[in-house]
């Protein structure tokens, strides 16, 4: 796939039959959209594209509210998309179309990127003027884009809000999963830690580098899937999305929060500064403070335990 960002110089890439959203989280209901999108190309001999923002639409049109917090990164949404086969995806910062209208912003997917065709769902706007798919049809018909309105999938209800409840409220990675369609993930980089879990024998790699936009699990233990894309290698593991209530010194490093992760294996070597991917699979327990390292550290044992069982059940299915 190609990832064309809106500063590339614009090059003749053919005619491309285009959808336009955040795409958070590449959901299934988002996956109902791409394959009338891929459908609509090969019907029409063009491309496929996505087209997408690098952030919110909320962090720019309404600054003082609380951000949204994104479900999937830039990068995610790259892999997913890529999963989906999709030809293109075209990310603009979203500060430089917010003004745009509707027709302002067909203009430029045509002219400049060589849109002759737009997917739109049913509850899908763009513009400043927020267009809805009926009033891009007319659009589309003067300047000479074909719109196609695609229904609600009969998915039930599948929404990046419910995604977001399920994960950062709930700490229901299954549920997540279900409208997902894959595990939720973070992306970030191994950082040095305080080595606490090394000396209990859970020596865990610090996720670090996330995106103040990252949505988080609700705080507490998962069963998780570590993957290295440096390595390309994957690991069972458990992780940790805590304020670190057993070892915090102070309050200011109370409200540090922490993604620590114990990898399954004795054979990943040194893994500081790279690349990894925490795959949420399942719930194992909330946030506990203890009173000791050494009861930290037999709930650990437990933990694994149950992580394992955990993971074994749900590649099993």
């Amino acid at each position: 796939m190609n990832v064309i960002l809106n500063t590339d110089p614009i090059e003749n890439r053919g005619a491309m039959v285009a959808t336009v959203g955040l795409f958070d989280g590449v959901h299934l209901g988002h996956r109902h959209i791409i394959n009338a999108l891929r459908l609509r190309a090969a019907a029409l001999g063009a491309q496929s594209m996505v087209v997408t923002f690098d952030q919110h639409p909320q962090h720019i049109l309404a600054p003082d509210k609380e951000p949204v917090k994104q479900i999937s990164s830039i990068l995610d949404r790259v892999n997913r998309l890529n999963e989906a086969q999709v030809d293109n995806m075209l990310v603009f910062a979203f500060e430089d179309i917010v003004s745009l209208t509707a027709r302002e912003f067909i203009i430029k997917l045509r002219d400049d990127y060589g849109v002759v065709s737009l997917v739109m769902g049913y509850d899908n706007h763009i513009g400043s003027d927020r267009a809805d798919a009926s009033q891009c049809e007319a659009l589309g018909e003067e300047l000479g884009v074909s719109v196609a309105r695609i229904s609600k999938a009969p998915l039930g209800d599948v929404s990046s809000t419910l995604i977001r409840h399920a994960i950062a409220h709930d700490g229901d990675m299954l549920k997540a999963h279900l409208m997902l369609g894959h595990p939720f993930a973070i992306y970030g980089t191994v950082i040095h830690g305080e080595r606490q879990g090394t000396a209990m024998g859970f020596p865990t790699a610090n996720v670090g580098e996330l995106s103040s936009y990252q949505l988080m699990p609700k705080l507490g233990a998962y069963a998780v899937v570590v993957g290295l894309p440096d390595t390309r290698q994957h690991f069972p593991g458990m992780a940790g999305v805590s304020l670190r209530p057993t070892f915090a010194l102070d309050p200011d490093d109370a409200n540090s929060l922490s993604v620590e992760v114990n990898i399954f294996a004795d054979n990943v070597g040194d893994i500081y500064g790279n690349n990894i991917i925490v795959y949420f699979i399942d719930r194992l327990r909330d946030e506990m403070k203890f009173d000791s390292p050494e009861a930290l550290g037999k709930q650990l044992e437990q933990d694994r335990a149950k992580a394992m069982e955990k993971l074994q059940q749900f590649f099993s299915n």
